[in-house]
């Protein structure tokens, strides 16, 4: 984890979250461990993306939400193996000091269930099982914040954002 330049790095972070802890709000530092943009700390962009069943990488593109069409100004994201979620989190919590910090939060954790078709294969279940399992370990280093919900994740969550009052009504 290292905390973002834009928001005065390391000391400036401290600085934040000693004054938000005055006013008794919690600092979350929120991260996404399904999806990346570039190859670079272990991962790469053909190695360790989930496969589509015709074997190109699984990604997304961004969409400009006035006309729908692609944003290309946004980088592509990938998604991340499932059989790399459970590393990724561990490297992001091994420096991780929830005092300097503040609380994890996963932005798309609970709403990124995907296959993977490559010659491994995942399963959304086995994704699921993995995620579940990856959050409940991180449980017990920070109170976990994500956002959406999902009913597999809610015994190791402490508090849920974003959580929808409609559902698809399948």
């Amino acid at each position: 984890f290292n905390p973002n330049s834009k928001l005065g790095g390391a000391n400036g972070y401290k600085k934040l979250n000693q004054q938000l802890s005055k006013w008794k709000i919690p600092l979350v530092s929120n991260v996404n461990i399904t999806t990346f943009q570039n190859s670079g700390n272990g991962y790469s962009v053909r190695k360790s993306t989930a496969q589509l069943f015709t074997g190109l990488p699984g990604l997304r593109y961004s969409f400009k939400l006035n006309t729908g069409v692609s944003d290309t100004e946004k980088p592509i994201t990938y998604f991340l193996s499932p059989r790399l979620i459970k590393s990724a989190a561990d490297k992001y919590i091994k420096n991780y000091d929830v005092k300097l910090y503040g609380k994890i939060g996963f932005d798309n954790i609970s709403t990124d269930i995907y296959s993977d078709f490559s010659k491994k294969g995942y399963s959304r279940q086995q994704m699921l099982n993995i995620l579940s399992d990856t959050v409940s370990d991180l449980s017990k280093k920070s109170p976990i914040y994500i956002r959406t919900g999902n009913a597999r994740l809610l015994p190791y969550t402490s508090y849920v954002f974003d959580l929808t009052s409609d559902c698809s009504h399948y």
